[in-house]
């Protein structure tokens, strides 16, 4: 689904393409929940470092799905877009499957809680 033009835009002006996370001391070996946990204590920097009007869900925000259990690694909410953003974590370099997964979680947070006036959800895969 594309977000509409004013949308869209706004979207694309506050979003980047890469992420300065240097704050999180992390080794490049470092596992995905070390980096989740690490961003977790530093959310008021990776908070500034996303841009204006994210407002933090939760960490391994479970979504249920038919009785099965998944977790997205973190779920914000954006004022100005009026829409959820899903992010995960990766520490290694980007996999097609990665595409999957958040697009599944994405379904399902718009399916269980987009409300009829919010825009449809964002995805960010950080590799």
């Amino acid at each position: 689904m594309v977000l509409p033009a004013p949308q869209s835009d706004l979207a694309q002006s506050l979003l980047k393409s890469e992420y300065n996370l240097d704050f999180l001391n992390l080794h490049e070996k470092s596992l995905e929940r070390d980096l989740e946990r690490a961003l977790i204590e530093h959310m008021q920097k990776f908070l500034l470092e996303l841009g204006v009007g994210f407002a933090f869900v939760g960490s391994q925000y479970r979504l249920e799905v038919e009785g099965d259990e998944f977790f997205a690694d973190l779920l914000f909410y954006h004022l100005g877009l009026s829409c959820f953003v899903v992010i995960e974590l990766k520490t290694t370099d980007f996999k097609p499957e990665y595409s999957g997964q958040i697009n599944f979680y994405v379904n399902v947070i718009d399916d269980k809680l987009r409300r009829p006036h919010d825009n449809p959800t964002i995805r960010i895969i950080l590799c």
